[in-house]
């Protein structure tokens, strides 16, 4: 009988299964995948490594998505108030600003996986899955190394010795989301204020 692809314990749920192969591995691994996160799994550990390279991806890509229109969002709001008269410095944040956000409303905000964030504290993830059979198998050969959660060699995933399992945690973005939004929100008012008076006055 095959091995389960994943199994639960507690609030934690370990996803497993030999390296992809053909793309229809893949799909199949995603679709798993998938039917997790949906499910709002508090913790899930990905030992198929180029799942987990994936899903850490993109989660990167979406902070990095996230971080670029705060920041330039807040460029165009200072920007604005110190030196007023630089309207295409100002126009400049706020469109970058926009354009980060918007991507990141449409391909982040609505994507259950963004809900998740990469776990790199040993002693949190013990903590979290403390009394059950995936902390039992799972989290005792996990280590830090170099600020990450490193699995020991002996992982039976089919990956490299020395692959390093990915552990993803759920947490709530209402608040990061929010201040997101308000910052786009915020520059494209200031952009569309000052085209106002570029145009119409």
């Amino acid at each position: 009988m095959a091995e389960p692809v994943f199994s639960v314990s507690g609030d934690a749920v370990m996803f497993r299964g030999e390296e992809l192969g053909s793309p229809s591995d893949r799909e199949k691994r995603e679709i798993q995948l998938d039917h997790l996160l949906y499910a709002k799994a508090k913790a899930i550990i990905i030992r198929v490594k180029s799942l987990g390279e994936d899903t850490r991806w993109w989660i990167s890509l979406g902070h990095w998505f996230q971080n670029t229109a705060v920041i330039s969002g807040l460029g165009c709001a200072i920007t604005y108030e110190i030196w007023p008269q630089n309207s295409l410095l100002i126009c400049s944040w706020g469109l970058l600003s926009l354009l980060a956000g918007g991507i990141h409303a449409l391909s982040w905000q609505t994507d259950p996986c963004s809900a998740y964030e990469v776990e790199t504290n040993a002693e949190h993830l013990r903590t979290l899955l403390a009394d059950s059979d995936v902390q039992n198998s799972t989290v005792t050969s996990v280590a830090v190394v170099g600020g990450s959660i490193s699995g020991d060699s002996n992982d039976d995933d089919g990956s490299d010795d020395g692959h390093t399992p990915l552990v993803i945690v759920h947490s709530n973005k209402f608040v990061q989301n929010l201040v997101c939004n308000a910052t786009v929100i915020l520059a494209a008012w200031i952009c569309g204020r000052r085209i106002y008076k570029w145009y119409i006055k």
